[in-house]
């Protein structure tokens, strides 16, 4: 069975309303298909690994992007996933895309020559340069990307990952440069807070739910 997505309920103090890098975004001339491929390369051309042939060099990237069609994947899997996402959607105010597979390839994006999302993945606060996965996952408009030759560097180009996406979500697997270990994770973003059966979420969710860290949810 698939692990479930978590949506923290929002407490009285949280904050409620939109999200504002999505809003940026939307205000561009450009195609958000154009908008994502630039935003992914920056990433990619970030990440590079070292050349080992060449001292103080980067290695030459290399990216694979392919529409994965439902006799490609395993329909059952991604729509047990995807389909509990169906309620938040619609109460975020999105057309809940989630069981169209006529018309729902799956994007699939493949980097090489990349270090990964490096870092700790037992401390979400823990940030910085060299925390790739919390900067990914629970990072938002960290300007962590700096000197020369750095791309982007306002830490808002990934919510494009989610605005391309019918579902809003995006999966990640990585194999960190030098980690033998596959790490793969979860994140789903909606425009608004919003009501569901009567509890109030924010605008992020998260899977799986049930990936515990230190007695705690990751």
């Amino acid at each position: 069975m698939a692990s479930k997505w978590y949506f923290e309920p929002l407490s009285l103090s949280g904050m409620a309303g939109t999200n504002a890098p999505g809003k940026n975004f939307s205000r561009e001339s450009k195609s958000i298909a154009s908008i994502f491929c630039r935003e992914f390369n920056q990433n990619v051309l970030d990440a590079r690994c070292d050349d080992t042939s060449r001292p103080g060099k980067k290695a030459v990237a290399r990216i694979i992007i392919s529409l994965k069609q439902i006799s490609e994947i395993d329909q059952t899997y991604l729509e047990a996933i995807t389909d509990e996402l169906g309620p938040h959607l619609d109460a975020a105010g999105h057309p809940s895309k989630a069981g169209n597979w006529e018309n729902n390839p799956t994007l699939t994006v493949e980097e090489f020559n990349t270090v990964g999302l490096t870092g700790t993945t037992e401390y979400s606060h823990a940030h910085g340069a060299d925390n790739r996965w919390n900067n990914f996952w629970f990072g938002e408009a960290l300007e962590n990307k700096k000197g020369p030759g750095a791309n982007g560097g306002r830490g808002q180009g990934k919510i494009t990952y989610h605005i391309t996406s019918g579902c809003r979500a995006v999966f990640a697997l990585t194999r960190r440069n030098g980690d033998p270990e596959d790490y793969i994770f979860g994140k789903c973003i909606v425009e608004k807070s919003h009501e569901v059966s009567g509890t109030l979420y924010p605008q992020h969710g998260f899977w799986p739910k049930n990936l515990e860290v230190k007695g705690g949810l990751q």
